[in-house]
């Protein structure tokens, strides 16, 4: 492996961006390698972007803190107050110079960053990308994400439960074009479609957008005054959905199903608003984020395939349970 001077490791993600630069490294049976010596200490600075007030992304980033503490080396943490698509690529492009052995990436959009990951390779720097994929897989080293497709057939199956199989439900989501979110989108139709006695009103969407959803549930409800069921897609849409929820005075006959576990989504849940939270595992991807890249980097150990971990279903029954609480969301 090219050292380029030493051990360099960048992370950038959907509000993540992270490098790794280490002196040297050791080997793991007490022998250092590059001919290093056996006390060499390994330095590595991490830069970690992530987006303002994200707590999936921040508790990313505690994962990704708790690998590398394990692994000895050092942490630098930045947050950038944006994480729009052009921005991202900026950051990355800025990055490059710096000739990272691993670019650990979440693509804020799958097609856009496609070709400044191709220009990472060239460069001879491969990726891996964390929580959402490229439009070409086959660009990358490997994955690191929920599988999205099977939370969203969870999702539509605890709903089912809680509606008693029968009445109308509704998809709250970002918007078409994201893999992560399309793929949980999928899976939440097709499951919910196999219950004859539900009505699936279909999609609405609202990017990252809480006033517009709670529009959108504001509407649905006088619409449908049966509406039975919402699945909502993310912490924005469930956020969203609580509020509308809350105000029609309708937590009780509306049962709300949301992905992720950020503080307020929890406060929603304690106050009745929402039913149950379907939590990724944000920390242990940054974890295996770290592990992966520095195994990589360290002697070429390529990750096994890709990974997913898998969700935690929290209820106000379960909420207390230190197993459960320790994957939700921190605020900061």
């Amino acid at each position: 492996m090219n050292r380029r001077g030493g051990l360099r490791l960048a992370a950038v993600g959907a509000a993540l961006v992270m490098m790794l630069t280490a002196c040297g490294s050791d080997s793991g049976d007490g022998t250092a390698s590059d001919s290093k010596s056996d006390d060499a200490a390994v330095q590595v600075t991490l830069a970690l972007a992530v987006q303002s007030g994200c707590p999936f992304c921040i508790s990313i980033q505690r994962g990704a803190e708790s690998a590398a503490k394990d692994l000895g080396v050092d942490l630098t943490v930045v947050s950038p107050k944006t994480a729009d698509t052009a921005g991202q690529i900026q950051q990355l492009n800025g990055l490059l110079a710096n000739n990272p052995d691993v670019l650990v990436l979440q693509p804020f959009d799958p097609a856009a960053l496609l070709p400044v990951v191709k220009h990472f390779a060239d460069k001879g720097t491969p990726t891996i990308t964390v929580d959402s994929d490229l439009s070409d897989p086959s660009a990358r080293l490997g994955l690191i994400s929920s599988d999205n497709e099977a939370g969203g057939k969870f999702a539509a199956e605890q709903l089912a439960e809680r509606i008693g199989e029968k009445g109308k439900v509704l998809y709250l989501g970002y918007k078409p074009g994201l893999a992560g979110t399309d793929a949980r989108r999928k899976g939440f139709e097709e499951q919910i479609k196999t219950y004859p006695s539900i009505e699936y009103l279909g999609a609405q969407y609202s990017a990252d957008d809480q006033s517009v959803t709670a529009g959108q549930v504001s509407a649905a409800l006088r619409a449908n005054p049966d509406l039975a069921g919402i699945f909502a897609g993310a912490e924005a849409h469930a956020i969203g959905a609580a509020a509308a929820i809350r105000e029609a005075h309708a937590q009780d006959r509306v049962s709300v199903v949301a992905f992720d576990g950020a503080p307020d989504e929890v406060q929603a849940l304690k106050d009745n608003s929402l039913d149950l939270l379907v939590v990724q595992k944000a920390y242990e991807m940054g974890q295996l984020a770290i592990k992966q890249a520095v195994a990589y980097a360290k002697d070429g150990t390529k990750p096994d395939g890709d990974t997913y971990p898998d969700y935690v279903a929290v209820t106000r029954d379960n909420l207390a349970e230190a197993d459960v609480r320790k994957y939700l969301y921190p605020a900061e």
